[in-house]
C-alpha cells in the first residue's frame, strides 16, 4: 500500500546511494546529507546549538589551569647492573619503577606537601563547588567537620597530581594543575622534595633501627661475656685448696672457662667496636645516600593548559554536527509533512510539482477573497499558477472545454484559494470559464463569491435527464454555488454524458471543479472519468504524506492521473 510505503520512501530518498565507484556512493551521500540539512535546517540547528552554547558556557565560566611539571629520577633499590645485565635488553625493572610511582601517588606523600605549602587553608582546596555554594545560598549547605573538609583537601590534591614514568627509565614526572601557575610549581617541586625526603629518612630510620638493634645484641654480648668470666672467677675460687688428684680435670675444665670467657670478650669487644661506630656516624648526621634526585626542577608555566579552547569548540562543532544531523533526521523521519516541492515528487512519483508560495500572514482558512488578493501581490505565486495553466494546457491540448478538477486530502490546505486563483488567471487570459464549487459540506467558493449576493438559487431549465442548468455570472466567470439546491450534483453527474460535455464546450474553455477533500467524498473517483486534468493541493504546514496517500487510495486516483500537484507553503523552497 502506499501509506505503508511512505517512511521506506521517507528514509530512501534522504540516504539514496548512486550506483557505482566509492567516489559516487560518498558524494551522493553527502548530497543527500545537505539536501537533508538544508530541508530541516530548523531541527539542526535547534539539535546542535545547545552543545556548542555549553561549550561556549563552560569556556566562559571555567577558571583558567595551569600545569606545571617536574622530572625526578627515582630510588632504584638495585646494585649497579652487572656486565651480563647490561648486555640484556630492557633492564628497567618494571616492578621496581611502578612501586617508586604508587609511592609518589601515595597519601603520605601528599600529606607532607599540603602540610608544608598549608593547602588545607587554601580556598582552590577547600571550597564548595558549585552545587555545594547554591545550597549555601539557600540554608542547606550546612557545616563541614574536619575530617570531611581534609578528605576535600585530599581528592582535589589527587586529582590535580599526575604521575607518570618518562618512556623505559627510573625517570618519573611529576605534573600538578592549578589555577595559579606559582602555586602548580611549588606543589610539583613541594612532591619531589617530599618523595626525596621520604627515601632519605626511610633509609635513616632503617640505620637508627639497626644501630638499636647493634646495641641490644652488644649489651647480651656483653653480659654473656661477663657470665662467662664469673663463672671463671667462681671456678678458681672453688678449687684453691683442693687435692693433687683431681689436678688434671680441674685443669681440663679451667683451660675451657678460660677459652669460653675469653671467646666471649672477644665477641663482645668487636661489637661494641661496631656499635660505636654506628652511632658515630648516626650522631655525626651523616644521612645514607639515595639515589633519587630532582633532574629539572618545575618552573611556573607562561600559558594555561586547560580549558583548551580550539579543542574544546572543535569537539563541540562536531558533536553538535551530528546532534544537529540526527536532530534533523528524526525530524524528517517522524514529521511526515511535505515541506518540498522535491519531497512531494520523489514520494508518489508526480511528474510535475509546483511550489506555490503562500501570503505571509494569512491562514489556509481565512477567506477565499483575502488570500486571492494577497496571491496576486505575489509575483511568485502568480508565476506559479502560470506554471500550473502550462501544464494543464499541455495535457489537455485539443480537448474542449479543458475540465480541470482541485483536489486535496483534507480541508484548510488552500484547495479553494488556489482554484479561485486559477480562475481569476484564466479570466486575465480572456477564457471563458466555469468555475463549479463541489464542496457541498463547507462550500468556502460558495460562501466568498455569494456573500453580497442572494442566497444561491440556481434554476433548472428544461426537463427529463437532458435539462439544462443556468449558472451565476460572478466578476467575468459563470459559477455554480455549492448549496444543495442548485443542482450540482445534478451537473455533475450530466457531465459524465458527450452531450453535456459537447454543449459545455461551445460556451466554455476551462470548466473548473473544486470538489471536496479526498478523505471525506468519494466524488473525485467518480469525476475522474472525465476530467482532462487533476489538480492534487496540498499544505507544507497541513498536508502530511500519509494524508496524500490514503486520499489517493480512496478516491482510487493514480498518481499519473494527477497533471501536475501544487505544494503551498509559508516560504519558496526549492
Amino acid at each position: 500500500m502506499i501509506v505503508a510505503g511512505m517512511d521506506r520512501a521517507r528514509i530512501g530518498n534522504t540516504f539514496a546511494v548512486l550506483d557505482g565507484g566509492n567516489d559516487a556512493s560518498i558524494s551522493s551521500i553527502l548530497g543527500g546529507l545537505m539536501k537533508l540539512i538544508r530541508r530541516r535546517w530548523v531541527a539542526f540547528i535547534i539539535s546542535a546549538v545547545p552543545l556548542l552554547l555549553l561549550a561556549v558556557v563552560y569556556l566562559i565560566l571555567a577558571p583558567p589551569k595551569y600545569t606545571a611539571v617536574a622530572a625526578l629520577l627515582t630510588e632504584t633499590n638495585r646494585a649497579l647492573p652487572t656486565p651480563s645485565d647490561l648486555r640484556q635488553e630492557g633492564t628497567v625493572d618494571t616492578a621496581v619503577v611502578n612501586s617508586q610511582l604508587a609511592i609518589l601517588n601515595s597519601e603520605g606523600i601528599a600529606r607532607r606537601v599540603i602540610a608544608k605549602l598549608k593547602l588545607a587553608d587554601d580556598p582552590e582546596f577547600t571550597s564548595s563547588g558549585l552545587l555545594g555554594q547554591l545550597m549555601n545560598m539557600i540554608g542547606l549547605g550546612g557545616t563541614r567537620d574536619q575530617n570531611k573538609l581534609s578528605d576535600t583537601v585530599m581528592t582535589r590534591f589527587k586529582r590535580g597530581l599526575d604521575v607518570n614514568q618518562v618512556e623505559r627509565s627510573y625517570i618519573a614526572e611529576i605534573s600538578f594543575k592549578s589555577t595559579d601557575p606559582k602555586k602548580a610549581a611549588a606543589i610539583a617541586n613541594g612532591v619531589a622534595d617530599a618523595y626525596i625526603q621520604d627515601q632519605l629518612g626511610a633509609k635513616l630510620l632503617a640505620a637508627q633501627r639497626a644501630g638499636k638493634w647493634m646495641e641490644e645484641w652488644t649489651e647480651k654480648s656483653r653480659r654473656e661475656a661477663d657470665d662467662a668470666a664469673r663463672a671463671l672467677d667462681e671456678f678458681r675460687a672453688a678449687n684453691q685448696g683442693a687435692s693433687p688428684a683431681s689436678d688434671a680435670e680441674r685443669a681440663a675444665e679451667l683451660k675451657a672457662l678460660e677459652k669460653a670467657a675469653e671467646s666471649k670478650r672477644g665477641a663482645y669487644e668487636a661489637l661494641r667496636t661496631r656499635s660505636g661506630r654506628l652511632r658515630q656516624f648516626v650522631e655525626d648526621q651523616a644521612f645514607p645516600f639515595t639515589q633519587a634526585r630532582i633532574i629539572s626542577e618545575a618552573r611556573p608555566p607562561a600559558e594555561r593548559s586547560s580549558p583548551k579552547t580550539a579543542i574544546i569548540l572543535l569537539g563541540a562543532l562536531a558533536a553538535g554536527g551530528i546532534v544537529g544531523f540526527c536532530g534533523a533526521f528524526g525530524r524528517e523521519f517522524f514529521d511526515k509533512r511535505l515541506r518540498s516541492a522535491d519531497q512531494f515528487q520523489e514520494m508518489f512519483k508526480i511528474r510535475r510539482v509546483v511550489n506555490v508560495p503562500w501570503p505571509k500572514h494569512y491562514s489556509p482558512a481565512a477567506d477565499v477573497d483575502k488570500n486571492v488578493l494577497a496571491f496576486w501581490r505575489s509575483n511568485a505565486a502568480n508565476a506559479a499558477i502560470w506554471r500550473i495553466k502550462a501544464a494543464v494546457d499541455r495535457h489537455t491540448s485539443g480537448v474542449h472545454p479543458r475540465v480541470v478538477v482541485f483536489v486535496s486530502p483534507r480541508h484548510r490546505d488552500g484547495r479553494s484559494t488556489l482554484s479561485r486563483a486559477f480562475t481569476e488567471l484564466l479570466v486575465k487570459a480572456g477564457e471563458r470559464t466555469l468555475l463549479i464549487d463541489g464542496d457541498s459540506i463547507r462550500a468556502g467558493l460558495t460562501k466568498a463569491l455569494m456573500r453580497d449576493r442572494q442566497a444561491a438559487k440556481v434554476q433548472l431549465l428544461g426537463g427529463g435527464s437532458g435539462r439544462a442548468m443556468r449558472p451565476l455570472s460572478v466578476d467575468g466567470f459563470d459559477f455554480f454555488p455549492a448549496a444543495r439546491t442548485s443542482g450540482v450534483d445534478n451537473l455533475l453527474a450530466c457531465l459524465k454524458s458527450r452531450d453535456a460535455m459537447a454543449r459545455l464546450s461551445e460556451v466554455y474553455d476551462y470548466v473548473l471543479i473544486d470538489l471536496p477533500p479526498m478523505l471525506e467524498s468519494g466524488e473525485t473517483a467518480a469525476i475522474m472519468a472525465v476530467a482532462g486534468s487533476c489538480v492534487l493541493v496540498a499544505h507544507s504546514d497541513c498536508s502530511s504524506s500519509d494524508d496524500v496517500a490514503r486520499g489517493l487510495e480512496l478516491s482510487f486516483l493514480d498518481p499519473e492521473q494527477v497533471t501536475t500537484a501544487a505544494l503551498i507553503s509559508s516560504t519558496s523552497q526549492h
